[in-house]
């Protein structure tokens, strides 16, 4: 009996085994990053830390410096470029949804390395610099549901592209446009 009961604890652990290597998890992790937008004409650089606390589900809080640039043409002064330098940070809750299937084609799925959907929820602090007259002396606020997909190589440098709609809101007006970002640093 008292073998038997130790074979059958033996072999429910080794046939278990299968169904708990399907139950890919996401890490928590830091990153240092730069960013570009084409969707807003920005780029940036900053720190986020991303916390998994479900096996699909991630939380990421952000920390960066945004500049935008603004360019054109105007009848008065001719030519004329801006830039607005502004600290922002952002909440942004992640559901990675084809990590068993990545890890079934033998893909890397290691520090998040997936597709996902997201909504990110940022705060854009007054402007601390620009030039030409471009100074925010106010707080806005974005909301900006997007798709996307990260890709974390072996040296622990990564690349991540997301798509979707910005809604921009600041005191008395409202913006609706296309979110194309493009991220890449190293993550720890």
């Amino acid at each position: 009996m008292k073998y038997f009961l130790r074979i059958v604890l033996f072999l429910s652990v080794f046939a278990g085994a299968p169904c708990f290597a399907q139950q890919t998890r996401t890490e928590s992790n830091h990153t240092i990053h730069a960013n570009i937008s084409m969707g807003n004409f920005h780029a940036g650089t900053g720190y986020s830390y991303e916390w998994a606390f479900a096996p699909k589900w991630t939380v990421v809080g952000s920390a960066w410096l945004k500049s935008e640039f603004f360019w054109g043409e105007n009848f008065i002064v001719g030519n004329y470029s801006e830039y607005i330098l502004h600290p922002a940070i952002s909440v942004e809750p992640r559901f990675y949804y084809n990590f068993n299937r990545r890890e079934t084609r033998g893909k890397n799925t290691s520090l998040n390395s997936g597709s996902y959907l997201s909504t990110t929820f940022s705060c854009f602090i007054p402007s601390i610099n620009g030039k030409n007259g471009a100074y925010r002396d106010f707080f806005h606020y974005g909301i900006a549901p997007h798709w996307g997909m990260r890709r974390v190589y072996s040296n622990n440098l990564f690349l991540e592209f997301h798509t979707g709609l910005i809604f921009l809101m600041a005191p008395g007006e409202a913006l609706v446009g296309p979110d194309i970002n493009l991220k890449f640093g190293y993550v720890f």
